[in-house]
């Protein structure tokens, strides 16, 4: 298959899938993971270090982002228990 950059770069279709069929098939649609899984599958035959440094980011945003909606949720249910304590 020649390499076209746009209908099938050569860093995403190194295996029996394209990433984006990984994601599709998943049903994957929290935009964090979709991008870590991308620069995961790529990094060996695009940018390297680079993409495993994103992959990183990605995925401390989604710990982060997870930690806060859980820190969130906890209040939530505290508030609720003082006000009907009160």
């Amino acid at each position: 298959m020649k390499n076209d950059n746009v209908e099938n770069p050569t860093h995403y279709t190194q295996g029996k899938w394209e990433v984006h069929e990984i994601i599709t098939g998943m049903k994957m649609t929290d935009w964090r993971e979709a991008n870590i899984l991308k620069y995961v599958f790529r990094y060996k035959y695009k940018r390297g270090l680079e993409d495993l440094e994103k992959a990183r980011w990605y995925l401390n945003k989604l710990i982060d982002d997870i930690k806060n909606e859980n820190t969130k949720l906890v209040n939530n249910i505290l508030e609720n228990i003082t006000v009907k304590e009160e």
